[in-house]
């Protein structure tokens, strides 16, 4: 097994993961995440995490509905946000400031306020694959918003002008940004 990172560095890139995947992101949009942007709630025995984002590509003159993710099932364990956020922000003792720090030595976050920048991730990102066995060669930071577009139109049956507007995609349907995630050249239809 290759060795990429230590187990906060790999609850780091879970949550990055987890956040670009299940809220159509931008990887460089979530390293821009801040601390104020993210809130836990507790509503009986659901919990949530809102993620209140001042900057989306798409919504640059404000207008950006939160995104409100609740805690999957056990079965969906591995990508819960709920879960995959609290184990970053517990394991990393950010309280201000970016949410995902570049990494010192001794696999913690950097003192500074300084975000990991989105060619730190893909190396990352890449090393994880290398780990898991997968040639990282045909994968990039855009794999998340298209794995996570096929994952809400698949598996959770979402309509498409639902994710259209989730991902914050235009749902006339005239320059299909939606197919372009739905359907990839690198894509193995028997694999999740």
């Amino acid at each position: 097994m290759h060795q990429w990172g230590g187990p906060v560095l790999r609850r780091a890139a879970q949550a990055i993961y987890t956040i670009a995947y299940l809220c159509l992101l931008r990887v460089d949009e979530v390293l821009r995440i801040q601390v104020e942007h993210v809130e836990f709630k507790h509503n009986g025995e659901n919990f949530q995490l809102v993620l209140t984002l001042p900057f989306r590509k798409t919504h640059q003159f404000g207008e950006i509905k939160p995104f409100v993710l609740h805690a999957l099932a056990d079965e969906e364990a591995y990508l819960c946000p709920v879960h995959a956020m609290s184990e970053w922000i517990n394991a990393s003792g950010i309280t201000t400031g970016h949410l995902f720090h570049r990494m010192a030595s001794r696999d913690r976050p950097c003192a500074r306020n300084s975000p990991m920048t989105s060619q730190q991730f893909l190396e990352v990102f890449r090393n994880n694959l290398i780990d898991v066995e997968i040639d990282p060669a045909p994968y990039g930071t855009h794999s998340f918003r298209r794995g996570g577009c096929q994952y809400l139109a698949a598996d959770r049956r979402w309509p498409l002008c639902r994710i259209c507007d989730w991902g914050g995609w235009s749902t006339e349907f005239s320059n299909l940004t939606i197919v372009k995630y739905l359907i990839s050249w690198n894509d193995n239809p028997t694999e999740k």
